[in-house]
Formats: structure tokens, C-alpha cells, sequence
């Protein structure tokens, strides 16, 4: 059936989705950026992989990306760091940062559990749509 796991395991639609991995963790670790905004289309388009399952499967996506571009990050030997920096990696916002989004994703997992499909898609592309439109207004030096 539709958005089954079953759909996401023809072999043209891995081979897209190991393609789509590549493109993920590329993107992600060059610009900094989780990989969700990226996972989550190639998941729900040529993955075919159901909406709710879609959040999951790209935190997962996004955890190994993760590890992959820190463990890269924290072993460049850039001429300069500030300090409390291993590589490129500002362990004091690290720190700081990480028991928030820990308890966060809690909630958001909490949260995907309870919002009908239909809804997530439209948060998701209403969250795409503000990204974009704030680059496009710094671009243009109106943020």
C-alpha cells in the first residue's frame, strides 16, 4: 500500500535514497545545517516513505550526518581557534545547546505522534517557505 515501509524498498527507490543520503550528509555538514530540511523531501518524494515515519527516519538520517561532520569538524587544525574551541567546534555552545534540543526532541517526537499527516506535511512546508523567505530578505540586506 501507499506510504507503507514496503514502497521504500524497490530498488530504484533505494538507490535514490542512498543517493539522497550522500546529498544529506554533503549539504549538511558543508553548510552547518541539520539535513532534515533535506532528508525530509527525498523522503516523503522518490522515497515514498509515509509522512509520520518521515520524522524518524530523517532524525536518524541526521544523527549519523551529525556525528560524521562533527568528527570531521573537531579534527581540522584551522591556524586560529577562539578559545574553549576543539577544530572548528564551539564546545561551550555545545554544551549549552545540547540538553535543550535533547528535551526538545523529546517533545516535537511527542508532539508528531499526535498531528494528523496532512498537517505535518503543511508545518513542514510552512517552515521550509520561512527559511527561505528570511536568506532571500538577509540577502537582500532587508533582515
Amino acid at each position: 500500500p501507499s506510504g507503507s515501509a514496503s514502497t521504500a524498498e524497490s530498488g530504484s527507490t533505494m538507490g535514490t535514497l542512498l543517493g539522497g543520503g550522500g546529498l544529506v550528509g554533503f549539504i549538511a555538514s558543508a553548510l552547518g545545517v541539520g539535513g532534515g530540511t533535506m532528508a525530509i523531501p527525498i523522503l516523503m518524494g522518490p522515497g515514498r516513505v509515509e509522512v509520520r515515519r518521515v520524522a524518524a527516519a530523517s532524525m536518524g538520517i541526521v544523527a549519523f550526518a551529525s556525528i560524521a561532520g562533527t568528527a570531521a569538524y573537531l579534527l581540522a587544525r584551522p591556524a586560529s581557534v577562539p578559545t574553549g574551541t576543539i577544530g572548528y567546534v564551539f564546545v561551550p555552545g555545545v554544551v549549552v545547546m545540547a540538553p535543550g534540543a535533547v528535551i526538545g526532541a523529546r517533545w516535537g517526537a511527542a508532539l508528531n505522534a499526535r498531528i494528523a499527516p496532512e498537517r505535518l506535511r503543511r508545518l513542514f512546508a510552512l517552515l521550509l517557505l520561512t527559511i527561505a523567505a528570511r536568506m532571500i530578505l538577509r540577502l537582500a540586506g532587508l533582515l
